[in-house]
């Protein structure tokens, strides 16, 4: 029975990327050696005698040594982090576990982002205050670290104080992990405009925004013409009363002249059932006033002796 738990020793963490190769070695030695197998999660990886399992994930990539019994290991993935453990045999007689941690870390491939949160400015002593934040895109574990002159400080975000005879200030922010690193440099003087470059990215409008302002002004735009052709219509629909008044006024007129020219019974009757006459519209006019001349406010016209001829004339034809 073979234990690869007890009597165990850590070797130091490798570090590598994505895509690199790396070869494990317990750094024993191969004299007697009578049995010697490669471990990785709980699985047989490689075995000496050949009695490896065929179910982990690095299919060809694994290489193992029958002479100095180190495992290589090509084109590394993320998913290849964790313990290798080495356990092996000498004269039948177990010897202590090597176990290598492994981890492979996503390279940085993009210089970090500075941006200023804030900064102030105080005249008295002629200093300025700082707040500045550093980014990156990059998906691993990073570690931030921020340069300004000949001083370092760690983390995300920098605070800092200094004064007006630095001059122009150079702030560098490094982005890095156990494989790779970037940095990116922003200078800042201290003023009364106490100001970083702006970053030409942040002056670009959206596209989202672009889209939303274009929406906004179309639906102005179809929201005035809507306006505008609901006054026009309302405006003709007020002049249609005014012009039936005008058509039944010249009608009622037409018909009591035209009673007088054929002599046709009582003239009053006829003017007094012009007055009833509606318009048809709901809305309430003003009585024709003995053939008055209504615009003027003159006196009657000749149609309105008219009814005191005609009864001398059907006084002769009795």
């Amino acid at each position: 029975y073979v234990s690869d738990v007890e009597a165990s020793r850590w070797k130091r963490v490798i570090h590598k990327k994505v895509g690199d190769t790396v070869e494990l070695s317990s750094d024993l030695p191969t004299e007697g050696v009578t049995l010697a197998f490669w471990r990785y999660g709980g699985l047989t990886v490689a075995d000496k005698d050949g009695d490896a399992s065929n179910k982990h994930h690095f299919k060809d990539r694994l290489d193992f040594n029958l002479t100095s019994f180190s495992l290589t290991v090509r084109k590394l993935t993320l998913q290849d982090s964790g313990d290798f453990s080495f356990v092996s045999e000498v004269n039948y007689q177990q010897r202590e576990t090597v176990v290598i941690p492994l981890q492979v870390h996503e390279p940085i491939t993009q210089k970090p982002v500075v941006k200023k949160i804030n900064s102030t400015h105080n005249a008295l002593d002629k200093s300025c205050t700082i707040l500045l934040e550093c980014s990156t895109s990059s998906d691993s574990t990073v570690t931030y670290t921020w340069t300004v002159g000949s001083q370092t400080w760690t983390g995300p975000k920098l605070y800092h104080v200094f004064k007006e005879d630095d001059g122009n200030t150079a702030f560098t922010c490094t982005v890095s992990n156990s494989v790779s690193e970037e940095s990116a440099s922003s200078p800042f003087e201290c003023n009364n405009d106490t100001s970083l470059p702006e970053n030409p990215q942040d002056k670009e409008p959206s596209l989202v925004s672009l889209i939303i302002w274009l929406f906004v002004g179309i639906l102005v735009i179809l929201l005035l013409l809507a306006l505008l052709h609901f006054i026009r219509s309302k405006g003709v629909r007020c002049n249609r009363p005014a012009q039936s008044e005008n058509i039944h006024q010249d009608q009622s007129q037409q018909h009591v002249y035209s009673s007088l020219l054929h002599g046709d019974g009582s003239i009053y009757e006829t003017v007094r059932g012009s007055e009833d006459v509606g318009t048809g519209d709901g809305c309430d006019y003003e009585p024709m006033r003995s053939c008055e001349d209504t615009a003027t406010g003159g006196p009657p016209d000749d149609a309105a002796s008219t009814p005191i001829q005609t009864k001398d004339l059907d006084k002769e034809n009795e």
